[in-house]
Formats: C-alpha cells, structure tokens, sequence
C-alpha cells in the first residue's frame, strides 16, 4: 500500500520588475486610497494615498483601527489590490500566526518600512530582476 504524502504547496512570489516598483511605490488617487476606520461607519479622519503614506501613518493610529482592519484582512486586500504587492501582503497576512494582537501595529509598520527600504534600493540600482521580498 502506497503511503499518503502530503504536498505543500508554496505560493508563487511575485517577480519584481521596474515597472511593478513603479506602481508600488506611487501615489494612488484619492478614491483608491486606504481611509481608516475603527469600526464600520465609523472613519478617523486619516487615509493613505501611498505605501509610504500608509506606513507613516500606521505607525501612531488607534490601535483599535489597527486591530478593525486587521481583522477583516483589509490592509492586505488594498495593499494587494490597490498598491499592487501581493509579496507584501502576504507577508503581513503571516503575522497573525506569531504576533500578539497588542503588536500588530508596530509589526505592521517595521514590515512596511522594510519593504519600503527594500524597493526604493532596487529602484535606485534598477536591479529588479531577481529580487524577492
């Protein structure tokens, strides 16, 4: 009898071109940004327009925004969707498995701030072509 084996299977890391690094980095429209909630209906008075806007500005929000969108996964969804890095999103989706809730705004920001660090590098060496967050 042939034993079970379980596949694990790895999800496909987004390749990082200049031109992805480009979207990445922009400044999105008004009407596409991130708008901070601490509840349903319930908005801070504070959006990102960018990822670096949005790291910025997560670093000193309510920690129950935080916790709000973290919990309906909606950085991910805008990070993914929106600014395009789907890398980044799912490196701030693993938090949740080795965090605790109390951390996630500061593990959220130096996350963001990393991988801001990271592509303005490779943007400034236009060596994008191996690169992986």
């Amino acid at each position: 009898m042939k034993a079970k084996t379980s596949i694990i299977r790895k999800k496909k890391e987004q390749r990082l071109t200049y031109a992805l690094v480009k979207k990445i980095l922009r400044t999105v429209p008004q009407n596409e940004a991130f708008y901070f909630n601490i509840d349903i209906g319930e908005y801070t008075g504070v959006y990102a327009t960018s990822l670096d806007n949005f790291c910025k500005k997560i670093k000193t929000l309510e920690l129950k925004s935080v916790l709000f969108h973290f919990d309906r996964h909606d950085f991910e969804k805008w990070i993914k969707g929106t600014i395009g890095d789907s890398n980044l999103a799912e490196k701030i989706s693993e938090i949740r498995k080795s965090v605790n809730r109390e951390d996630y705004r500061n593990e959220i920001y130096l996350i963001v701030a990393d991988r801001l660090s990271q592509l303005k590098k490779l943007l400034a060496s236009e060596d994008l072509h191996i690169e992986h967050f």
